[in-house]
């Protein structure tokens, strides 16, 4: 199949691989950024519900928290989510593109898959690495996980592949950098007024608990 993406007309490109490379350029433009990289194909990957997306949310990786971690690391460009952004490619993911077709060569596959592409981006670090790093997952490992177990037992593979921390129970980031507190008025049953703390997480603001001040 070939199509017409932010890295050129690609061909050889199964659905999935060339669905998360659309997305890639609309999640940039969605923060306002003028290249589309690594980041943004991670985020691409995880953007549908793929085989490729499944291996990354057992590795503990949720678009959620790759979103918040994305931000963290390039920030949002004022007039983000208006068109803008995504027009060009950062010299990585270009690499990343240009891998995953040597990778699919390799295996003797009809079409570049999604696998393909995420193992590409795991082999030129970038963005991406710095983003699933910062949720807790041991890069090295999920880049062997990837390449070398067999397609059936992947996503089971992957499981392993997450750091030991706390994770929100709802979005599943990391908790490691800690938690939002909020200090707010409270008022018992018998009328008495106080103080209490509510925890929250900073990648979702899902509230996660509630404690006295």
């Amino acid at each position: 199949m070939a199509s017409t993406t932010p890295f050129g007309r690609l061909e050889g490109f199964g659905d999935d691989a060339l669905g998360a490379l659309t997305m890639a350029a609309a999640e940039a433009a969605q923060l306002g950024h003028e290249l589309v990289g690594t980041e943004h194909i991670l985020l691409g990957l995880l953007s549908d519900d793929t085989p490729t997306a499944q291996v990354l949310r057992s590795a503990g990786v949720s678009l959620a928290a790759a979103r918040h971690k994305v931000d963290e690391a390039v920030g949002t460009t004022a007039g983000a989510g208006r068109g803008r952004g995504g027009a060009a490619t950062t010299k990585r993911a270009t690499r990343a593109v240009e891998g995953a077709v040597r990778i699919s060569h390799h295996r003797r596959a009809e079409a570049v898959s999604g696998g393909d592409l995420l193992l590409a981006v795991l082999n030129v670090e970038g963005q991406a690495g710095q983003v699933l790093r910062g949720l807790g997952v041991d890069v090295e490992r999920l880049r062997s996980v990837v390449d070398q177990a067999p397609p059936s037992q992947v996503e089971t593979a992957a499981r392993g592949v997450a750091q030991t921390t706390e994770r929100c129970s709802w979005c599943g980031a990391a908790l490691e950098g800690g938690l939002r507190r909020r200090v707010v008025a409270a008022e018992s049953d018998d009328g008495s007024h106080g103080d209490a703390v509510v925890f929250s997480c900073r990648a979702c603001g899902a509230v996660l608990g509630v404690g006295p001040a």
